[in-house]
């Protein structure tokens, strides 16, 4: 096979290991590519960024506050009203369930650390993405990468972005 000049074919040196790499293909088609993968991560990223500074501007009053971590833990807090309804106990908040607990003390907590953002929906989120990473529940990780604690995050932050639209 021919080896055009396109083409590479070298050896590379890694950590006293020798290690042989062979392209076969357009380079500069590929840089083109790599080129392409960064600008839309770039975008993708600038347009984040954008998301979060609305959300450091939003003012969140109390109330909707209480509103948002509803609708976060809407499932959480359905199971909370069902127990209390079924055992003849007291109509529950959203401030008895322990997770929301956990929220609010990293709410408190992020407000401490960063006072330019308390009573801002980012700091609402925070919380909650805090609550949920710095949790001590022994499949922690998982649960962030794949389970509740992915879709409560992710919920968080569909319901931060629609409370700004309304």
């Amino acid at each position: 096979m021919a080896v055009g000049k396109d083409d590479f074919e070298g050896d590379v040196r890694l950590d006293s290991k020798n290690f042989r790499i062979r392209h076969i293909g357009n380079i500069q088609e590929k840089v083109s590519e790599a080129k392409d993968l960064i600008d839309f991560q770039k975008r993708c990223f600038n347009d984040g960024m954008e998301v979060y500074k609305a959300m450091a501007k939003y003012n969140l009053p109390r109330y909707k506050f209480e509103e948002y971590l509803q609708e976060v833990f809407s499932v959480q807090f359905k199971a909370k009203q069902k127990h209390c309804l079924e055992n003849n106990l007291p109509e529950p908040t959203i401030f008895d369930l322990q997770v929301v607990k956990n929220v609010m003390e990293h709410y408190y907590k992020t407000c401490e650390e960063m006072p330019a953002i308390e009573g801002t929906l980012y700091s609402a989120v925070q919380a909650v993405s805090g609550a949920i990473t710095h949790s001590k529940h022994h499949q922690a990780v998982q649960s962030q990468l794949f389970g509740r604690g992915k879709s409560i995050m992710e919920k968080s932050l569909r319901q931060a972005i629609s409370v700004m639209k309304i």
